[in-house]
C-alpha cells in the first residue's frame, strides 16, 4: 500500500493520498469496527500503521510525517464510531488505547517547524540540519500511550512504577494485563522486573 504524501506548504500543511487504488487506513479500520461490533459479546481489534515503522528505517521524514497522517485519521474515525449514539458503543463500554510497539532510528528536531513546513530533505538526508536520525533500526525510547474509555486513570496509574519505581513507565508487557482486565478476563502473570530497584523515591 502506498504510503500518504506530506508536501512542503509552511502554516498550509497538506498531506495527499498517492494513490485512489488502496484504501486509507481509517477506512479499513472503519469496516473492520463495522463488522466487529455486530458481535453481542463484543469484540477486541488492533490496527497498525505499520509503515511509519518503514519509513523510520529508511529515515524518510517525509515519508513519516505522510504516515503519521494516515494513523492520525484512523484514530479520528475510531473516536467518531465510538461516538456515534444509539448503536450500543459508547465510552461506558469501550477502550481505546494508542500506543507504539517501539521507538525508531533517534529521529530528533534541532528546529522548529511549522505546521505543514517539511525540512529540506534529500533521500535520507537532511542539508539544513533541521532534522538527524542516530540510527535506521528499533531503538530503546520510551513510547508514549494515550487511553481513553471504560478502563479508568487510576487502573494505569496503579501498573506505573511497579516495575520502574519513581517513575510513571508502564511496561508493555504489563500492557497485555491491562488490557485483558478491561475486557473482564484479567490473567495472571508470572513476571517480574528483571532488575530489583529500591521502593522508595526521593
Amino acid at each position: 500500500m502506498e504510503s500518504p504524501v506530506a508536501y512542503d506548504f509552511p502554516d498550509t500543511p497538506l498531506v495527499a493520498r498517492a494513490t485512489i487504488e488502496n484504501p486509507l487506513l481509517k477506512d479499513t479500520t472503519l469496516a473492520a469496527l463495522k463488522v466487529l461490533s455486530r458481535d453481542p459479546d463484543g469484540f477486541f481489534v488492533m490496527v497498525e500503521q505499520g509503515d511509519i515503522d518503514w519509513a523510520n528505517h529508511a529515515n524518510d521524514f517525509q515519508r513519516m510525517v505522510g504516515t503519521t497522517w494516515d494513523l492520525h485519521a484512523a484514530v479520528q474515525a475510531t473516536l467518531d464510531f465510538i461516538n456515534q449514539p444509539d448503536d450500543g458503543i459508547d465510552w461506558s463500554n469501550t477502550l481505546l488505547i494508542v500506543t507504539s510497539d517501539h521507538a525508531n532510528s533517534f529521529l530528533r528536531l534541532h528546529a522548529k517547524l511549522t505546521a505543514g513546513d517539511l525540512p529540506a530533505q534529500t533521500g535520507a538526508t537532511y542539508p539544513d540540519g533541521e532534522v538527524s536520525y542516530g540510527s535506521t533500526e528499533h531503538t530503546n525510547e520510551l513510547v508514549m500511550l494515550y487511553a481513553q474509555g471504560a478502563f479508568h486513570v487510576s487502573d494505569f496509574k496503579k501498573n506505573e512504577g511497579r516495575w520502574y519505581p519513581c517513575s510513571r513507565i508502564i511496561d508493555n508487557t504489563q500492557l497485555f494485563h491491562i488490557m485483558a482486565e478491561a475486557a473482564g478476563a484479567p490473567q495472571a502473570s508470572a513476571l517480574s522486573a528483571v532488575v530489583e530497584r529500591p521502593k522508595t523515591c526521593n
